[in-house]
């Protein structure tokens, strides 16, 4: 248990959370180990309607939702920095200083495949990506 293991290295509370997984599947647990006037991001839409009243609004909590298209979908006036970004991604994957996380390639397309990759995600239990490459 994440709360368990924060307070076994000393934390009870933490300022900065990410979640890239499950924002429904978190949610509370975010909201249980934040601290006050804490930041919290997510990535994953939830599937459901997520509380953001207390304790979250009593303690300040940040609440930050990111899409790599916001941007370009609503035509921002800061659109060029989605390319700056790309571009520093690029130049430190080139660098050597970031690497993929691709842990399984499926080839070729097709409905087999299709099928696996699928089964392997919704598992619960990838860690990675899967891919699923070549016509």
């Amino acid at each position: 248990p994440i709360a368990d293991e924060l307070k076994s290295i000393g934390f009870s509370k933490v300022d900065f959370i990410v979640n890239f997984v499950d924002t429904d599947g978190y949610w509370k647990l975010m909201s249980e180990v934040i601290a006050p006037q804490g930041h919290i991001g997510c990535i994953v839409e939830p599937k459901k309607d997520v509380y953001v009243g207390n304790p979250l609004k009593d303690a300040s909590i940040g609440i930050h939702w990111e899409s790599m298209f916001t941007r370009s979908r609503h035509k921002t006036a800061d659109m060029i920095e989605q390319h700056k970004i790309l571009d520093r991604l690029g130049h430190m994957v080139d660098a050597g200083k970031i690497r993929t996380t691709l842990q399984k390639t499926l080839s070729p397309i097709n409905a087999k495949n299709l099928r696996e990759a699928h089964k392997l995600v919704e598992s619960g239990k990838s860690i990675g990506k899967v891919v699923v490459q070549g016509w």
